[in-house]
């Protein structure tokens, strides 16, 4: 049976370590839930080393998954870490067992290094609110060229349920949280240019569904939508320092795709906002603290008192 829970809390729990190498996991056709029993964390490469995985088997968490491609394990789901659990659809025809390699215990938690590939641009909705999930694997192109270097977000009504940041390769793996039916809108970010990128292309989601794949990756079409064309000096921001409505100023006006985004003094996204009619911004629930504003080629600084 599922337990909800309306907040956080601790579960305590005692026993003997699990043995890895005595203790196969068996993985049938189609979707499994699979336990990780080694006391340490190891890369999605080396924790499934002892398993024979087929072409296009995926491995996925609340919030990344990745899948077997080219003889690797490719996506965004780099490393398996002790006390969480994982689910694998095998697409092979039979079920296969393997068992874990042995990790020594790391003591203390280690604190998980954040990753290159990782969203600072778009803050996804807290994966733990939704139950299920969807696997896009994706590259963003203006007209014929891959973009490297690129964010996206993908979007149900206002809610981000998913972000990440593309590999090397262009590659994107999306993880989109969900429960029910609905469609999926996605905004970008060129981290090379500084743009905004729009594109009208939307999704279905689907639990449990991967869309994409390494060799033919979904293709997700953009175009910049304008607003690094805005005059940085021609901008202004009142009042400053601001209560509650921060309005922003322009010689030109400012449509709605002109999105705006205040981040704090270290870079840290703090939310993105698209500008209203009035051309305002409800500041009233930050802190108090100092805070840059970012629209297109502008960047102002402003206090919330």
């Amino acid at each position: 049976y599922k337990i909800r829970m309306n907040g956080a809390s601790v579960l305590h729990t005692a026993g003997t370590p699990v043995a890895p190498a005595t203790t196969p996991i068996t993985l049938n056709p189609g979707w499994n839930w699979i336990a990780y029993t080694p006391q340490g964390m190891l890369s999605t490469q080396q924790a499934l080393a002892g398993l024979q995985a087929s072409a296009n088997d995926v491995i996925k968490s609340q919030t990344a998954f990745a899948t077997y491609s080219n003889g690797s394990w490719q996506g965004s789901l780099a490393t398996l870490e002790p006390g969480k659990g994982y689910v694998y659809q095998r697409v092979g025809a039979t079920a296969r067992t393997f068992t874990y390699p042995y990790v020594a215990p790391q003591g203390a938690p280690v604190m998980r290094a954040a990753t290159e590939n990782e969203s600072t641009i778009f803050t996804p909705v807290n994966a733990a609110l939704y139950e299920n999930n969807m696997s896009i694997i994706a590259v963003v192109k203006s007209d014929n060229d891959t973009l490297k270097n690129v964010e996206v977000g993908a979007f149900v009504g206002d809610e981000c349920r998913g972000a990440v940041r593309s590999k090397e390769s262009g590659l994107l793996f999306l993880t989109v949280a969900g429960n029910e039916s609905g469609t999926i809108t996605f905004k970008a970010y060129n981290h090379e240019t500084g743009q905004y990128l729009s594109t009208a292309q939307t999704l279905s989601y689907e639990t449990d569904v991967l869309e994409g794949s390494v060799a033919a990756p979904y293709i997700l079409q953009v175009t910049a939508t304008g607003i690094d064309d805005v005059n940085a000096n021609s901008i202004s921001i009142y009042p400053n320092p601001v209560k509650n409505l921060l309005y922003v100023t322009n010689s030109e006006p400012l449509t709605m795709n002109n999105d705006a985004v205040i981040t704090d003094l270290l870079g840290r996204t703090i939310g993105i906002f698209q500008l209203s009619i009035t051309n305002s911004i409800d500041v009233s629930s930050l802190p108090a603290g100092i805070y840059l504003l970012k629209i297109g080629n502008y960047t102002g600084r402003f206090i919330k008192e």
